[in-house]
């Protein structure tokens, strides 16, 4: 389990697109039980609750956590994802206009 403090990366979400590829905190308050966690998006004044398939945890290093081989929605427009970025593997994208559209939120954790 995520604990408070813990680094995450959001990866997707079909309800908020706008979130994926974001980096986020895990908060104090945690919906665990329903299989959901309160983080907070960098660059967001809000909190939101967000499933634990679309977190990925992270260390000062690279991504360590994301065992799943799912092509999600586009991390950029929510349309189904066709590809991955080739650098990481962990955001899904529908075409190469998103994916360079994207890469101001996701190249912050992509590791790239």
């Amino acid at each position: 389990p995520l604990r408070a403090g813990d680094r995450v990366v959001i990866d997707g979400l079909t309800e908020r697109p706008d979130l994926n590829g974001r980096t986020a905190v895990v908060q104090q308050k945690s919906l665990h039980a329903m299989g959901r966690y309160v983080v907070l998006p960098d660059g967001c004044d809000a909190v939101a609750a967000v499933s634990i398939d679309a977190l990925v945890r992270v260390d000062s290093r690279k991504v360590v956590v994301d065992d799943t081989d799912r092509l999600a929605s586009c991390a950029k427009c929510g349309a189904e994802a066709k590809k991955r970025c080739s650098a990481c593997q962990r955001v899904a994208y529908c075409g190469a206009e998103c994916q360079k559209a994207h890469w101001k939120v996701h190249g912050v954790s992509c590791g790239k």
